[in-house]
Parts: structure tokens; sequence; C-alpha cells
């Protein structure tokens, strides 16, 4: 075991030969037998859904029992798969779908289809995260020596990621400035979301909404793992950042600053010994907070503005927020059953230029919106409203090239969701590794749930600002130093124990 995998803590290679195998059989017996149940073989979907959902927990668990990390990823999407999926298709299984989905005259194969799609791609992922266990390991201890010798988070990162900071605020004032007359009103009332902008101005918000995020990421890093201060105090930047940018009315960029925070803190110290108890407390709390917001948020956007705070907490809120809002935005079974409505490969690849993102905005390229596919074509173009649901990777995936693509990306899925992971764990104590580990992580649970548009972003605009921000730090004088060198010089090995 080398040393970084020892500081980590966690066995490297796989599980013992005999059990290895044959979570690999049982994982390519549940995507075969769901694939031949999605082909029109139904006497395949007792062996596909008992096969599909142990390979998956057992998967799951066994990533939990070796890692000792209850935020392992093949876990926690597991585990948030069976509430945002398993959830739904028990309740669909047991009275139908909510009323207001009606509109969509989905039959109960839809939904039996839908859930055996959602299924699928999770199994393949599960595969993914088991093969070429060596191989993955490699690559990340790799890319994260990389990182780690190539930049480094201290009070000069810290001065410049700050100073990100600020300019993103500048520019989301600008923003404001040109569009509202009263920036505050604009605040104060919701409107931004749903309000018309001016023409260009939109690039103002992405800059300042980019900067304020990563920015704040680099901040809270140096606060947290590198002058470990107290958890409050290292999350208030955070906090602030996500206050400002849930006036957009997204949630999920909204606290990805305060996720990002979260994530730092939670590597900052080893969790492993945490008892069942008090992870389940944490869970309830986080939940309990996140579903307030969601439903305030919800409501601040729709018109109620700021006065949506004293509605969140009211029964008719929470009566509201739960009878529509929560199925579509806490649920993510209906975008599944949706596309299993049409056959393989429907769009043709008709959505791949998109994945590109700000490069292929730039670059002139379009696309088709496999989310706003799925509402046009069972609802029509409704005039004055324009939306879409979120649609995810493995949805993107059959709608343009169908279920051996769900396989495949899937387990390419799986192995890069692995690969980010080793690479962390082996270099748990970096924190430029954790700073970009976190990204990655958050990037790739929102393209599991979300949509794929724009996931290469993170190559061509995330990871670039970032490696900016920590690069412009190096050209400010080191303390003491009378010239700081553009890189960092690698890290000196530890020294060999002594003999005997």
């Amino acid at each position: 075991m080398s040393a970084p995998e020892a500081a980590a803590g966690t066995p490297p290679g796989r599980p013992f030969p005999l059990a290895f195998a044959a979570l690999v059989l049982l994982c390519l017996v549940a995507v075969t037998s769901i694939c031949g149940f999605l082909l029109g073989l139904p006497e395949m979907r007792g062996l596909a859904l008992a096969s599909g959902v142990a390979a998956v927990a057992i998967v799951a668990l066994q990533g939990l029992r070796v890692e000792r990390d209850w935020l392992c990823p093949i876990f926690l999407l597991a585990a948030t798969a069976a509430v945002r999926i398993g959830i739904p298709a028990l309740l669909v299984a047991r009275s139908g779908p909510p009323r207001h989905f009606h509109m969509f005259h989905l039959q109960e194969q839809d939904w039996t289809h839908g859930w055996m799609l959602a299924l699928l791609g999770l199994v393949s992922i599960s595969l993914g995260w088991l093969v070429l266990p060596r191989a993955t390991a490699l690559l990340g201890r790799t890319s994260a020596a990389f990182l780690d010798r190539g930049f480094r988070i201290d009070r000069r990162s810290f001065v410049v990621s700050a100073c990100c900071v600020l300019l993103g605020a500048a520019f989301l004032v600008a923003f404001l400035r040109m569009n509202y007359s009263s920036g505050l009103d604009a605040l104060g009332s919701g409107t931004i979301r749903k309000g018309e902008r001016v023409a260009g101005t939109s690039r103002y918000a992405f800059l300042a909404v980019s900067l304020l995020i990563y920015g704040t990421l680099l901040t809270s890093a140096w606060l947290l793992l590198v002058r470990r201060v107290r958890w409050l105090p290292g999350l208030l930047p955070a906090l602030a950042v996500t206050a400002v940018i849930s006036s957009f009315g997204g949630r999920v960029l909204a606290i990805a600053p305060l996720a990002f925070a979260g994530i730092l803190l939670w590597y900052r110290a080893d969790r492993s010994r945490l008892g069942y108890a008090r992870v389940l407390v944490a869970v309830v709390g986080v939940v309990s907070v996140f579903a307030l917001y969601s439903v305030f948020l919800t409501l601040y956007r729709n018109g109620l503005g700021l006065a949506a705070a004293k509605v969140a907490v009211s029964s008719e809120g929470l009566s509201r927020y739960r009878q529509a809002t929560l199925w579509y935005e806490g649920g993510a079974l209906h975008n599944y059953a949706l596309a299993a409505h049409f056959p393989p490969g429907v769009l043709h690849g008709g959505s791949v230029p998109l994945v590109v993102g700000l490069v292929g905005t730039v670059a002139g390229l379009t696309g088709v919106r496999p989310g706003r596919f799925l509402v046009v074509s069972f609802i029509g173009d409704l005039p004055g409203r324009k939306w879409e649901f979120h649609s995810g990777v493995v949805v993107d995936l059959y709608l343009n090239f169908g279920l051996v693509a769900v396989v495949a990306g899937g387990v390419l899925f799986g192995l890069l969701l692995r690969t980010c992971y080793r690479g962390m764990r082996a270099y748990r104590h970096s924190p430029v590794v954790m700073a970009f580990y976190t990204v990655l992580l958050w990037r790739l649970f929102w393209m599991f749930y979300e949509h794929t548009i724009a996931a290469l972003d993170i190559v061509f605009v995330v990871f670039p600002l970032m490696m900016a921000m920590l690069f412009a730090a190096r050209l400010i004088p080191a303390p003491g130093a009378a010239r700081a060198p553009l890189l960092a010089p690698p890290r000196p090995l530890p020294p060999a124990p002594a003999a005997g």
C-alpha cells in the first residue's frame, strides 16, 4: 500500500475475488434482465427488479463498508436515488401518480418502464464502480498528485479568491442596475428568475455567479483546511453567498457554495467512527432545513418575494408545496416515465451539441434540450411559458442513443466517479485536491439528476477559472521571499522508517 493510500485509511484494490466475481455477475444479470424487460419481455420483470435492486444495494453497502465514509459517492448516489426515485415508484404502484400529473396522460406501463430505466442506469453505474479498481486508483492518484504539486492554497490564494468574490458582487450590482430601476425591489420581489432581461446583460449574471461560487470555494478551503477555523466562521462566507445567489431562484446553483464548504468540513476530520444515531440526526436536520429552504424559494420566485418566509412555515405553504411542487423537485421518477414513453434514441443525438456548454454557445452550436422535448411532446408549447423537466444523464443517453448507450454511459460514469474518489482519498489532506474534488462530485451528481447540458463547462470554464485564481496567487510575492515560483515545487517524500 502506498503512503497516500495508507494515510487515507482505505484498503486498495477489490474485495475478495469470489465476492467480486459474484457481484459483477449479479450486475450483469441485472443489466441483461432489465434490458430484456424494456425490449418487450414482460416475464423478465421479477428477475430484473430483484437482481437490479440487490445489485445496487450490495455495491452501495460494500462501498460504505470498505471506505468507511458516509459520503462515499456510490453509497450517496444509491441512498439519494432510493428516496428520489424509489419512494415515488412505490407511491405510484400503490395509489397512482398525483392528480396534477394526469395532464401528461401516461399509462401504467410508462411508469413501470420508467423506474426500470432508472434502475438500469443505477446498475450500470454500480458496475462501473466495481470494475478496473487498480486503474481508477492509479489514474485518480496521478491526477490528484498533479494538482497537489502544481497549486497551493495559502494566504495569497485567499486574497485573490476574496477579491474575486468582491468582483462577482460588483458584476451582480451591475446586472441589477442594468435590468431594474431598483435592485433592492427586484431582490425583495423575487422577479429576477422570471422577469425580462435587457439583451446582452446575462453575461454579467454569469460572471457574477461564477466568481461568487468558486471564489467562495477557495476562500472556504483556506479557512477550513489551512487556517482550520471553527466550523461556523468557516461556513459564513458560503452562507452569505448562498443567500445572495438565492435571489436568482435556483436551488441547486444557490446551495453549491454551502455544499462545497460542507464537504470540505466533513473531510477535515476522520468521520469513520461516527455512529448511526449521530449520522441519522445530522441527515434529518439537513433534510429538514433544505426542505424549508426549498418551500421558501419556490414561493419566493413565484411572486411572493421575501413574504414567502412567513408562508413557507405555515400549513398553507407546506400543503401547496407537498401537493404539487414536491413531486417535481423532490421526486425524480417522472422524467424517466416520460422518456420511457418514447422509443430509444428518438432524438438521434440532437442534444449532444449542448453538452459543450459555454464554448458551444459562443461557437453557435444548437441542439434539443431533452427536458424541453419531454414537455413540448406531451402538452405542446404553451404561449408565454417556457419550462422543462430535469432529465439526467440516464434519460439523456436513452433519448439520444438508446439502451446500449445507457449501459455504456453508466459504466463510464461509475468509473469516473470512482476515479475522482480514489484520487481524493489518496490526497485528502491537500486543500487543493479537496477543492477540486468537491466541484467534481457536485457536478457529477448534477449530471445524474439534472441534465448533461453544459457538462463540459467544468473542463472549459470552471477548472480554468479556479486554476487562474490559484495561478494569480503565485504572482503575489510570498512573505519573506524575494520571489515566489509560479508553480509549487514537488512535496518532499516522507522519511523512510528506521531499520528494525
